[in-house]
């Protein structure tokens, strides 16, 4: 069997052995194939994608900022559902992974994963970690971190539905005060409840100052809502208009979203007086358009008299119906006149409801990228509405609160990682597999892989190859060992390179002195060419001689060859004489 068959017989049976490795190593929910494993990521099984690209060329550029969770309860550490899912992510437009931070989050459920921009210098990122369970289920950390994904600063807010930095240390969070209150003010006197006040603060997130802080709590009366506030016992926590979205705007006023009472504010920033109301029971406007139960309500533009803002018209709650699919809203305002006026909308493509949570983003080339929340349900439109792309989870197991398309660049603080091992039956039958792989770096476009013949020997190149998705995979001949890679870029320049780590040899390889040895890269690969002889001066002294002695003997061959010519031209000639005579 030559060498080439033999190594792709290998190669056959490395992909083989790795695929039944695979399968052994599954864990036992019945939706594993909805989920990755990276062999540099240990443990972790990543959620995938399910994506329809109707258009893919007219999307706009940039990644998937989405944080799955199961249950807001937080992730269960002892049943099927294993660590290492839930949290925060960012994904290409295939769906390919680009980050992981669950780990950082410590399997805590995460939300609102966002690129903050309106801050000096590199984008940053903003979301919210879960730390609260029972009583405390609201109760998360505010978190920031710089785009080497370093952690800059974390505080506490008492509401997970919203975490907006909104200048450099300033970010704006829902909060609640729950307090037991008689509903006579709904006709129910004696009757107690407790009820969440809800309201937000604008405060530092380095410091914890509050630069100013507003309560519903005799502002919003108990009869604005649409739920039914009377039902459960007094200490049950009834939420009666569920704050989900806060944002400031150039006159330092706030536009505050409440679900449960289907109405967008605009509070005073100077006294906290209620300015006006869109839409619920004490709407302000004459509008050609109705909502309800609406998500994340966004400025998009604000000139005097007039604001646009986007919204999420859910138009369901987990229990009602108030039409028959969920769309996302542009409308425009006109402050002065009072009237609101639907400028676009975009039905969900699959034609259902969003019972709960999603966002609405206008991207910078005025497409529309919402999230429609369960299962990580995603679409982009054009302006127009045309759809171009559209994407869910492939497990049912996660939901997304919300989902953002930002660019991004990157190059995490952490260097890359390598994983390697060693397959093969014999020492001359050896190939050696290697993963490469480098959460959140942005950059990569090629790795180049590196071993040694000795964990104190120089590094050698074995190979360089364009990048291929979150991890990189490279068949080397031979064992490889004290291998590392090195990151590069479209240029193939530098960004960084991993440790030194040592290959792991098959389960299959008995110990002992017969056991194969690494090889050295050097002469495996690099093999020195063939040795050129050198000449000393005895040696040159030596050929010249023995090149003059052959010359001469050829010389004296020669010459004797002549005579004998000669001599037997004159015996020919005597003897033709002779004989002529006669």
């Amino acid at each position: 069997m030559t060498f080439p068959h033999s190594l792709l017989l290998v190669e056959i049976l490395a992909i083989i052995i790795g695929l039944v490795g695979a399968q052994s190593s599954a864990f036992t929910a019945s939706d594993d194939s909805d989920l990755w494993q990276y062999r540099t990521l240990p443990q972790h099984r990543i959620p995938k994608w399910n994506i329809t690209h109707y258009h893919r060329d007219a999307t706009a550029p940039g990644y998937w900022f989405v944080a799955p969770y199961w249950v807001t309860v937080g992730e269960p550490y002892t049943t099927r559902w294993m660590p290492y899912q839930v949290g925060p992510y960012i994904y290409d437009q295939d769906g390919e992974l680009v980050w992981t931070g669950a780990e950082y989050t410590d399997n805590q459920n995460a939300f609102d994963l966002r690129v903050v921009t309106n801050v000096p210098g590199r984008p940053q990122l903003s979301l919210m970690v879960q730390t609260g369970l029972g009583v405390d289920l609201e109760h998360a950390n505010g978190t920031v971190l710089d785009y080497q994904y370093r952690e800059l600063a974390s505080t506490p807010v008492y509401d997970k539905h919203e975490f907006y930095v909104y200048a450099p240390h300033k970010a704006l969070a829902i909060h609640q005060w729950p307090k037991v209150v008689d509903l006579a003010e709904i006709g129910l006197p004696g009757v107690s409840r407790e009820i969440k006040f809800q309201g937000f603060r604008d405060v530092d997130y380095k410091t914890g100052h509050v630069f100013f802080e507003w309560n519903s709590e005799g502002r919003i009366p108990l009869h604005e809502t649409f739920v039914d506030i009377t039902v459960g016992t007094p200490l049950n926590g009834q939420d009666y208009i569920h704050c989900n979205a806060i944002e400031k705007t150039k006159h330092g006023d706030y536009l505050m979203s409440c679900r449960h009472s289907s109405t967008i504010y605009l509070i005073s920033g100077q006294d906290g007086a209620i300015l006006w109301r869109l839409g619920g029971k004490g709407n302000n406007f004459q509008k050609d358009f109705d909502f309800s139960w609406q998500h994340d309500a966004r400025i998009i533009l604000h000139t005097e008299g007039r604001l646009v803002i986007s919204f999420l018209d859910n138009a369901a709650d987990e229990l009602t119906n108030d039409k028959p699919v969920s769309s996302a809203m542009i409308v425009e305002l006109d402050l002065v006149k009072y009237q609101a006026k639907l400028l676009n909308q975009y039905f969900r493509p699959d034609g259902n409801l969003t019972r709960r949570r999603g966002s609405t983003q206008l991207l910078p080339n005025n497409n529309v990228f919402v999230s429609w929340s369960d299962y990580g349900y995603i679409s982009e439109f054009d302006h127009d509405g045309r759809l171009l792309t559209a994407a869910r989870f492939a497990s049912d197991r996660f939901g997304n609160y919300r989902a953002y398309k930002f660019p991004w660049s990157a190059q995490p603080a952490e260097p890359p990682v390598v994983v390697a091992a060693v397959v093969g039956i014999n020492g001359s039958e050896l190939v050696t597999e290697l993963y490469a792989s480098w959460n959140g770096a942005t950059e990569v476009k090629f790795w180049r892989f590196w071993a040694r013949a000795a964990a104190d020997a120089d590094k050698v190149p074995i190979g360089i190859v364009p990048q291929t998705g979150f991890e990189t995979s490279f068949i080397a001949r031979g064992y490889m060992d004290w291998v590392s890679a090195e990151a590069l870029d479209a240029d193939q320049h530098s960004l960084g390179i991993s440790g030194v780590v040592r290959s792991s040899p098959p389960s299959y390889w008995a110990p002992g002195a017969d056991r194969p040895q690494p090889d050295d890269p050097q002469l495996l690969l690099f093999p020195p060419p063939p040795e050129k002889p050198s000449w000393s001066p005895s040696s040159i002294v030596v050929v010249l001689a023995a090149g003059l002695g052959l010359s001469t003997l050829c010389w004296l061959l020669l010459a004797l060859f002549s005579g004998v010519r000669r001599v037997r031209h004159r015996v020919l000639a005597g003897y033709t004489k002779v004989h002529s005579i006669d």
